[in-house]
């Protein structure tokens, strides 16, 4: 690809021992118990933007990670079964105050 050399060290290991170690780590990343995406992805040069070295062409993985961050949220917090009518509104206010003065004379 066409980039400047002194970009490289922004996206590249240092050396080997950190490519070992960088390996290592996804490998146990994807070994884990806990619900985790690890993808594997392709991107551009950007070039330098604002004095920093830049990638590009990462829509297709912004659109994948969203969609699992989606997805977790969606697990963890279910949707609401709804707003109360007015209605129900004030029979549970009238539930609390009734509950809590209840017990102020008992």
């Amino acid at each position: 690809p066409q980039y400047e050399r002194e970009a490289l060290s922004a996206f590249a290991c240092e050396g080997p021992v950190e490519e070992a170690q960088m390996r290592d780590l996804k490998d146990r990343v994807r070994a884990s118990q806990h619900k985790v995406s690890v993808r594997s992805y392709t991107c551009t040069y950007g070039g330098i933007v604002n004095g920093h070295p830049s990638t590009a062409d990462l829509d297709n993985f912004c659109t994948a990670v969203i969609e699992d961050l989606w997805k977790a949220i969606r697990q963890t917090c279910p949707p609401a079964l709804g707003v109360p009518s007015p209605v129900e509104q004030m029979r549970r206010s009238q539930e609390r105050f009734q509950s809590g003065h209840t017990q102020v004379f008992s």
